[in-house]
């Protein structure tokens, strides 16, 4: 279901970073990998670099050619150490995790080792709460794949102990799901739970009324997506829905929340309560100029009902 985390903070997410000239058209035709590779290693940014021949060995993994997979691996792995550790940390943790990623999709078992291992390495260093929360978790997800559960279970421990630090709420209890997440693939349905109810509990002492319900809403749908507990998601996305219900004395406010907390049940199948919030939010909005906002987004929604 999550191969890795969505870009909801800059990282996390892995970000693939275009080759130039990686399946651009020349002469009429598409390049091939060994012109597609010679473009990625004259990239002089080693992130940058690291990216786009990583892009071509997983080209040359969908060709069915292992020996040009390993070797853009190996001019990978040469540019992510080229990556400065001091001044460029999170960007060289993220390109190895990624590298270990594509060597594991190349059946490369040693490479990947190392690749993580050196991910590792630099793990410690990071002062960011949150890129370090997001690779904890990127890492875990990448050795429960490898069935390195042991390992998984103890950076999803890690990644938990640095979350408190990550001061935006939004961000720190999206994470805190995405670490319950990471136990139910470890068959952990205790700590999943456990993890996912003091993301609810965290979401619960936000002291803004639009806040507090567009975060239970998060949770709400977290727990459904990623606990595949429908029961306790349709009961907090309802206690959200309750919470922006009572939000009396800024209608701006009330509608745009009852629309978030919409969003988050159409991306669980709740058709039926989508329905329901958007209209909600549409007649608070009736003869409110400051609401033409949220009118626009109701009827995106709607399209994507």
């Amino acid at each position: 279901m999550r191969p890795t985390i969505p870009a909801i903070c800059g990282c996390l997410v892995l970000v693939t970073v275009a080759t130039s000239g990686c399946g651009s058209q020349e002469g009429g035709g598409q390049r091939s990998l060994s012109q597609q590779l010679e473009d990625a290693r004259g990239i002089d940014d080693p992130v940058e670099r690291t990216n786009a021949l990583i892009r071509v060995a997983n080209n040359y993994v969908k060709a069915a050619d292992t020996l040009g997979a390993r070797e853009s691996l190996q001019h990978a792995a040469k540019a992510a150490g080229e990556i400065d550790a001091e001044i460029q940390g999170e960007d060289r943790v993220r390109a190895h995790i990624k590298l270990a990623e594509a060597c594991r999709t190349a059946g490369d078992r040693s490479a990947c080792e190392d690749a993580y291992e050196a991910a590792e390495d630099g793990l410690d260093d990071l002062e960011n709460a949150t890129a370090k929360t997001e690779l904890l978790i990127d890492l875990a997800l990448l050795k429960v794949k490898l069935k390195e559960n042991d390992d998984a279970a103890s950076d999803l421990k890690s990644a938990e102990k640095a979350a408190p630090d990550i001061e935006d709420s939004f961000l720190r209890v999206e994470l805190l799901a995405w670490v319950a997440y990471g136990y139910k693939q470890l068959d952990q349905a205790d700590e999943a739970a456990r993890v996912m109810n003091e993301a609810k509990s965290q979401a619960e002492d936000e002291a803004e009324d639009g806040n507090k319900a567009r975060l239970l809403s998060l949770v709400g749908r977290e727990q459904i997506s990623s606990l595949e507990d429908q029961q306790a998601g349709l009961e907090t996305l309802e206690q959200a829905a309750g919470i922006a219900r009572s939000i009396s004395d800024n209608a701006f406010v009330q509608a745009s929340v009852l629309v978030d907390v919409a969003q988050n049940y159409l991306k669980v199948k709740q058709a039926e309560k989508t329905r329901g919030l958007l209209d909600e939010a549409e007649e608070i909005c009736q003869g409110r100029s400051e609401c033409k906002p949220v009118l626009e987004k109701i009827e995106k929604v709607r399209r994507e009902l």
